[in-house]
């Protein structure tokens, strides 16, 4: 018992040498499944630009696509303004034109808005 009155509880059960238990599970339970950093359907697009299959405006119009479909009950005047500006800050910024380049191969002065 402690000087305050309170007990600390009881005492951890022993588990085996290294291993730690919490609620049931002990350390080596735990396991964390491999992300893949691009999906696959990215990955096909990102060949497609870097073959030239597709230019990068197509693909910037794909990804501003995914970008807004949460916003389709939007009214499409309102959506189209969104769009033009999300296009206009990936061309002209600096740092989105570079990380452009780095995912495609390709600048964006290649797009010929």
């Amino acid at each position: 018992m402690s000087i305050d009155g309170v007990t600390k509880g009881p005492a951890p059960s022993a588990g085996l040498p290294g291993t730690s238990s919490v609620q049931g599970k002990t350390a080596t339970d735990f396991s964390v499944a491999a992300k893949n950093p691009v999906s696959p359907t990215e990955a096909v697009w990102l060949d497609r630009v870097r073959s030239g299959e597709v230019d990068v405006g197509t693909y910037l119009d794909h990804k501003i696509d995914e970008a807004m479909a949460h916003l389709q009950a939007l009214p499409s005047e309102r959506t189209a303004h969104v769009r033009e500006m999300l296009r206009a800050e990936l061309l002209h910024d600096p740092l989105l034109a570079d990380l452009i380049k780095q995912a495609t191969g390709r600048s964006v002065p290649d797009l010929g808005e």
